[in-house]
């Protein structure tokens, strides 16, 4: 409802208030309506999906067939269960391909320096340069820059990714040109983990590829695909994590390592994974030297510089008034800017309330549930949060979704 109004989309906006108001219904009545709810949020989810305002509705001729038989992919295992498997999967994923792969050589895309310092921290480590010591061409304008950076430069000189993400996106960049294919690749990655995780958590092959479904109808997916942001990747990393714990075999720590290394805030999971008791102690020591061994390394190129761009650019990034956060909104009624700490309060306060359900014997949802309660907390109190933020705090729920409750 929040993507409808905000882009004045109101064709998809009754939609999404029936497919509310279905799931109101049906969290206080219980499984009246059986069946019926996931085929119907699937439908408002894809009349959301093709109403949004982005440079992607210049394909919108391309992408709407596409996204339609997403949907029809969605509905048709769900009414028709029989059809669910790897084959309509592979449907589902090739569908969502052929969208991504247009928006990234065919979209345009209106500068944003997440995509420019990806690009170039890719060509520089290609030849040797240490990104985290390079500077990096400012595009947006003075008002802007002051308002992004809380000061006035004439040019960018950090890069804010941590090391896994340099690598996977310079070894994209190496093979097309563009680190995009690497995001595109989470992405369909995600969609085949939770096809992977709902099976392994006992959910039938049509609730399995109908959550899948609705990961690849979100309505900023092919959004967050075309800037550029990293948090595809994170996600893909997590459900990894998620799926090697019900399976128990032995890449577990590697996982947890990859989920570690590739985005600051993945630390703010670390506490509920062990309060979940799910890794093995094995599985921890490996995630750490899998962490450090891609980061280090980088971290001896250049201590300063890496420790300014990974670290300490974090902590100065200055209060956005256009964050899609409460201090955000506060801030635009009454003019009273919150301290950056309350992200880490929300977190806090997210983490007091599920500590006590989480545990070795607890089911398997709640350590998700936990995830996407904590992660939406912080991100609703932080003073900067943005759609690929709630990118992947919508992973995190549709894990939930797809261990069970």
């Amino acid at each position: 409802m929040a993507v409808a109004l905000g882009d004045g989309n109101l064709a998809g906006l009754p939609f999404a208030i029936g497919s509310f108001g279905l799931l109101v219904y049906a969290w206080v009545r219980g499984p009246a309506l059986g069946s019926w709810i996931l085929p119907l949020v699937i439908a408002s989810t894809a009349a959301m999906a093709l109403g949004h305002n982005s440079p992607e509705r210049s394909l919108l001729g391309l992408i709407l067939p596409l996204a339609v038989a997403q949907a029809l992919v969605g509905v048709a295992a769900l009414l028709r269960p029989a059809l669910a498997g790897p084959r309509l999967l592979a449907v589902a994923l090739a569908l969502y391909a052929g969208a991504g792969a247009l928006t990234i050589t065919s979209a345009p895309v209106p500068y944003i320096d997440v995509l420019d310092i990806q690009q170039q921290g890719a060509s520089d480590l290609e030849h040797g340069s240490n990104p985290y010591r390079a500077t990096f061409t400012n595009g947006y304008t003075a008002q802007q820059t002051r308002a992004f950076f809380g000061e006035d430069r004439t040019q960018l000189r950090e890069y804010p990714y941590p090391p896994l993400s340099l690598l996977v996106t310079t070894l994209a960049h190496r093979l097309t040109g563009d680190v995009r294919w690497a995001l595109l690749a989470a992405q369909l990655g995600i969609g085949a983990l939770l096809f992977a995780v709902a099976r392994a958590g006992g959910r039938e092959a049509s609730t399995a590829l109908g959550i899948a479904t609705l990961h690849f109808l979100h309505p900023r997916g092919l959004f967050v695909l075309g800037r550029g942001w990293t948090d595809p990747m994170i996600g893909c990393a997590l459900l990894a994590v998620l799926w090697l714990q019900q399976r128990r075999v032995r890449w577990l720590g590697p996982a947890l390592g990859a989920f570690m290394a590739l985005k600051q805030y993945s630390v703010l999971a670390l506490p509920l994974l062990a309060r979940a008791g799910r890794v093995p102690r094995r599985a921890w020591v490996e995630s750490l030297v899998f962490a450090a061994a891609v980061t280090v390394p980088f971290f001896a190129w250049s201590p300063a510089d890496f420790l300014n761009d990974v670290v300490l650019f974090q902590v100065r990034q200055p209060f956005r008034a256009d964050a899609m956060s409460l201090p955000a909104f506060v801030f635009g009624v009454t003019g009273w800017r919150a301290p950056g700490a309350l992200a880490v309060v929300g977190a806090v306060a997210a983490l007091a309330c599920t500590w006590s359900k989480l545990g070795r014997d607890a089911p398997s949802w709640r350590l998700p549930a936990a995830m996407g309660l904590m992660y939406l907390a912080f991100f609703l109190c932080a003073k900067q949060a943005f759609c690929n933020y709630y990118y992947f705090a919508s992973v995190v729920v549709l894990a939930e979704a797809a261990t069970g409750a």
